[in-house]
């Protein structure tokens, strides 16, 4: 025989409140402004974007193209495709 529990009304929800947190910093990655320019309709704000990108770290001038991310190393940028 198979037993069963009927639950009629959902659990609530726990709280938890942090009493602290540690930052930690990601590398930029590419990914991110790719998929925001996919939901931007104005033109201008896609401009905006793509220069962010261009004047960061992800853009390499002499090559003179966009890495897809930034590979932090001992506190050192490095580039990494």
């Amino acid at each position: 025989m198979l037993a069963v529990t009927v639950v009629s009304d959902p659990p609530q929800a726990t709280r938890v409140a942090a009493k602290s947190f540690k930052l930690h910093t990601l590398p930029l990655f590419l990914e991110g402004p790719v998929r925001h320019m996919k939901v931007i309709e104005n033109l201008e704000e896609r401009r905006g974007v793509y220069q962010k990108v261009k004047n960061s770290g992800l853009y390499d001038t002499a090559l003179k193209m966009v890495q897809l991310r930034l590979v932090m190393m001992n506190g050192m940028e490095k580039l990494h495709v």
